[in-house]
């Protein structure tokens, strides 16, 4: 059996939503929403609103936007498997 720890990851809430978590804290670093024109903004404290078009690339920006607010040169992060798949 494997014991994998990361630094973050991506948790789905809903169909719409999805978080950045701190796994030390449970704190949220960013965050993903779908609009009513079914694109996706990610937002943190400390940086620019991004828009992209589908759930992958939000899931790249939340990992980006994580980086650039929270400085230094990498984090590990968790995407449940299967979720970048789902609409």
């Amino acid at each position: 059996m494997y014991n994998a720890e990361t630094d973050h990851q991506v948790v789905p809430i809903g169909a719409d939503l999805m978080h950045l978590l701190d796994n030390q804290d449970g704190a949220v670093i960013a965050a993903a929403a779908r609009t009513s024109k079914g694109r996706w903004q990610v937002s943190a404290d400390g940086a620019d609103t991004v828009t992209v078009n589908d759930r992958t690339a939000a899931v790249t920006a939340l990992t980006e936007t994580a980086l650039a607010v929270l400085g230094g040169t990498g984090y590990s992060t968790m995407v449940p498997h299967g979720l970048t798949a789902q609409p």
